[in-house]
């Protein structure tokens, strides 16, 4: 679509004639032509680069989401390595909304049913503490409210519910933490009804995965502002949201 549009000449002819385009908008248009790029062999997808910028970084996640969300696409793709570059991307431009919302994009859709990881416990801990600072950095963006919390539910969904064990108490604080910062996030963005939505998915999700949680629930923001409270005014602002309404009614009935 770009490319039809125009928008790629553009930019390289931009690119050919501007000697005074600062480094970075330079290495971010040169990122895009490379994605947009009929060649084979691009390496630069496979790994991202220690030293790239807020912008390269959000270019280069978006090429991966691409890949791994189109099936006609036939790049391979080492989900391993995309996962731990994601999570990196999170912790090193935590304050950069761009880039909390595309690595979030991208771990939700390898949680997803279709791409679904397995790991060892501590996997899905580092993943759940990297979320945790997507909403708690974030948590007035209902965008990247939304995606962090797909990917809480897809993770909980597909790898920890129904669990074969109990979880390990390590497991359990996060899980703690981490719905404390949902119930925070859903409150200051409940206008939105997609982080609605999927904040109330991730809420049934992690009390799936730990009903215990389900009583917790009840202690958070004790007054007008409890967990369950605002599990309700939701409800009462989307009446007509099937999804936040299964979701509630899952949470309270856990």
């Amino acid at each position: 679509e770009m490319k039809s549009s125009g928008i790629i000449e553009k930019f390289n002819s931009i690119l050919q004639e501007d000697e005074k385009i600062p480094h970075e908008l330079r290495s971010l248009i040169e990122r895009l032509l490379i994605l947009t790029s009929d060649e084979e062999g691009d390496d630069w997808l496979l790994e991202f680069k220690d030293g790239a910028s807020e912008d390269e970084t959000v270019v280069c996640i978006l090429a991966h989401l691409r890949m791994i969300t189109n099936k006609d696409d036939d790049h391979h793709v080492d989900t391993s390595s995309l996962m731990q570059n994601s999570l990196r991307a999170i912790r090193k431009f935590s304050s950069s909304r761009a880039v909390q919302e595309s690595a979030c994009k991208v771990l939700a859709c390898l949680y997803s049913s279709n791409q679904r990881q397995t790991g060892a416990e501590q996997s899905y801990i580092d993943v759940l503490e990297a979320v945790e600072v997507s909403l708690r950095e974030h948590q007035n963006c209902h965008t990247v409210v939304a995606a962090a919390s797909s990917v809480i539910s897809n993770m909980c969904t597909t790898c920890i519910t129904p669990a074969d064990e109990e979880p390990s108490q390590i497991l359990s604080d996060t899980f703690y933490t981490i719905i404390l910062e949902v119930v925070n996030a859903m409150e200051l963005c409940i206008d939105d009804i997609t982080a609605a939505e999927q904040t109330s998915g991730a809420l049934w999700a992690l009390c799936n995965a730990k009903p215990s949680l389900v009583v917790s629930l009840g202690t958070i923001n004790p007054g007008k502002s409890n967990a369950i409270n605002v599990l309700i005014d939701a409800m009462k602002k989307f009446p007509s949201s099937i999804e936040l309404h299964r979701n509630a009614i899952g949470v309270m009935h856990s």
